[in-house]
């Protein structure tokens, strides 16, 4: 199964304040400029924020990588929707942090459409589901077949409640098992700090 990941990069105001002279905003940037990566280094949003950084180098010279992992990218996204608002600071959003957590969280820092002006989708992501070689099965559907019989034996990592992981697990769930899908596929969602650490999850 997979579900794409939209990534977006989003500013929180125009790149320059409206206040600014033309002169100075034909020179942006003036000074290195900040990439919040809502992630822990070494997850897909990381690698894609570094390449990206690299190819535009030409164009805004220096940017500084800032990870800010955490809240299911929450965190990252507060940061920049409270930074000022002059282009220095831009975030490596996705659906994570601008569709799926927001409406989830009874009190959102940040609101996603009006803290932030989106600037361009450049890259999409996909979501796959692989299981540690300890498990007995080798197909999706032995793997629905087993969790099934094994109620409460398998877990599945994901990098925050409210992440794309964590849907894509629990849609999963909700298509294996049908609407009693707590009683028929019985998955417990194991949380990591970010996407990275999911690579290294040893449990069922």
């Amino acid at each position: 199964m997979k579900r794409s990941d939209v990534l977006v990069i989003g500013l929180l105001a125009a790149a320059m304040s409206a206040s600014t002279p033309a002169a100075a905003q034909d020179r942006y940037p003036l000074r290195p400029v900040r990439l919040v990566i809502p992630s822990v280094p070494a997850g897909v949003h990381d690698v894609i924020g570094r390449v990206w950084a690299e190819r535009v180098k030409p164009q805004f010279g220096a940017i500084v990588i800032d990870n800010r992992g955490g809240g299911a990218g929450s965190i990252g996204a507060n940061d920049v929707a409270h930074s000022a608002p002059d282009g220095y600071s831009i975030l490596l959003g996705s659906t994570t942090t601008h569709v799926l957590v927001p409406p989830v969280m009874a009190n959102p820092p940040y609101d996603p459409v009006k803290d932030f002006s989106a600037v361009a989708v450049f890259a999409y992501s996909s979501t796959s589901i692989v299981v540690n070689p300890s498990v007995p099965v080798r197909t999706l559907a032995e793997l629905i077949a087993y969790a099934k019989a094994n109620p409460g034996k398998l877990s599945y990592g994901s990098a925050g409640t409210g992440s794309i992981t964590h849907i894509a697990g629990e849609y999963f769930k909700q298509l294996a098992g049908g609407q009693r899908m707590v009683s028929k596929v019985a998955v417990r969602q194991i949380e990591r700090f970010g996407a990275a650490p999911l690579s290294s999850c040893k449990s069922q």
